[in-house]
């Protein structure tokens, strides 16, 4: 997105990725001089229609390229993918927590993922399956994470 791209990207490994043959696909908000600005720098051929559905592209992709404020990344890991990160490791942004935990050696660990996802406790995908109210799921959710410490984040973005 044009309001964070400064800090959410590795210019380094995006450059490398297009000279490696990927296509840029900004979010559908991204304003009209950011989109301008990296027709130039990476060419008008290599930056996809900001309209197009993400999803469908993922579907069609076996190598998905992302930073840590997008979730398209994770959906990839879910789907099998190959998934490269492009943000810079010092900062913290939506989904950061998330990769960081599942990311090794500059690669992600895919078991780790989906034990994630398929703990009825993590809160992203809600299990129909185990009979339980959506009031019940978020009551056990919240009995499970009280027993667990909290503490103040180590980083943050300042």
């Amino acid at each position: 997105g044009t309001n964070i791209i400064e800090k959410a990207t590795d210019w380094g490994k995006l450059k490398n990725a297009v000279d490696q043959g990927a296509k840029l696909k900004c979010h559908p908000l991204t304003a009209p001089p950011l989109l301008a600005s990296l027709r130039r720098q990476f060419g008008a051929e290599n930056i996809l229609d900001k309209k197009l559905s993400g999803h469908a592209l993922l579907e069609q992709a076996s190598i998905v390229g992302c930073t840590d404020n997008s979730e398209m990344g994770l959906v990839a890991l879910s789907k099998g993918k190959t998934v490269y990160r492009f943000g810079p490791p010092a900062q913290h942004f939506t989904y950061s927590a998330l990769y960081n935990s599942i990311w090794q050696d500059g690669m992600p660990n895919k078991n780790r993922w989906l034990s994630i996802l398929s703990n009825p406790n993590t809160g992203l995908i809600p299990s129909i399956e185990t009979g339980y109210s959506a009031e019940d799921r978020i009551s056990r959710f919240f009995a499970y994470f009280s027993k667990v410490p909290h503490v103040a984040p180590k980083h943050t973005n300042p």
